[in-house]
């Protein structure tokens, strides 16, 4: 009997593990190490029709993982904060047929370095039922000249936090402006010269990266904007 149950068991697990399927795979993150955080969506079906309450966890290779790196996960509810590794056990994710759009966030803190990471799914709040299983490759490299990493270090935005705008300092090599929210949309972009006030007062508030870029479109540097409310 106590084998008849094992390979239910095992049938089982083998049976979840067939019923998902995610893109791309394989899975690689390719992040600039002078980034402020490189995201990347992860596509994950499921072909059948049970719907299934999803637990997940991200594990990090421990001989590999080097301090000051940081991850962020949004999965179907939300967005969490950073090297945040699972899913509270009152935030389930239910996913049935279909496809559905994750995202993992690489943070490398101009760190160079490799590693991998797990992002693994459960049927159970206790992790004890593993649906399914998706290794990521990350690689932090430099891509930024030695130029545009010293033409960035001295601009700084401000204030910060902001209500209603924003400017910069030390900016005249900025040709224009891209901010952000924390998944990487685009919600609204400048022309810049120096001295200029970005208006901001129409976003939302919370936390936004701003992408400034010189006159060939190459990024000179990417800030964190903290907008927040009038009276705040």
């Amino acid at each position: 009997m106590k084998h008849i149950f094992t390979l239910l068991a095992f049938f089982t697990v083998f049976t979840c593990f067939g019923q998902f399927t995610h893109n791309p795979d394989p899975s690689a993150i390719i992040a600039p190490v002078d980034s402020l955080i490189t995201k990347y969506q992860i596509d994950i079906s499921v072909d059948a029709d049970t719907t299934y309450v999803v637990h997940w966890e991200l594990f990090k290779d421990g001989e590999s993982w080097k301090d000051g790196w940081g991850t962020q996960v949004c999965d179907l509810n939300l967005c969490y904060l950073e090297n945040v590794d699972r899913n509270p056990r009152s935030f389930p994710n239910d996913m049935g047929r279909g496809t559905y759009a994750w995202f993992v966030y690489f943070v490398p803190n101009e760190i160079e370095g490799a590693t991998t990471l797990e992002l693994v799914l459960y049927g159970d709040a206790d992790h004890d039922e593993e649906l399914y299983r998706i290794p990521i490759d990350v690689q932090a490299v430099k891509t930024t000249s030695v130029a545009h990493v010293s033409l960035g270090k001295d601009i700084a935005v401000y204030p910060n936090p902001a209500q209603n705008y924003f400017s910069l300092t030390n900016s005249n090599k900025v040709e224009k402006i891209k901010i952000y929210n924390m998944l990487g949309n685009e919600v609204k972009s400048f022309y810049h010269y120096n001295n200029a006030q970005h208006m901001i007062g129409d976003i939302k508030p919370g936390m936004y990266l701003i992408s400034m870029f010189d006159k060939d479109n190459n990024i000179i540097k990417t800030s964190k904007l903290n907008k927040v409310s009038t009276g705040a």
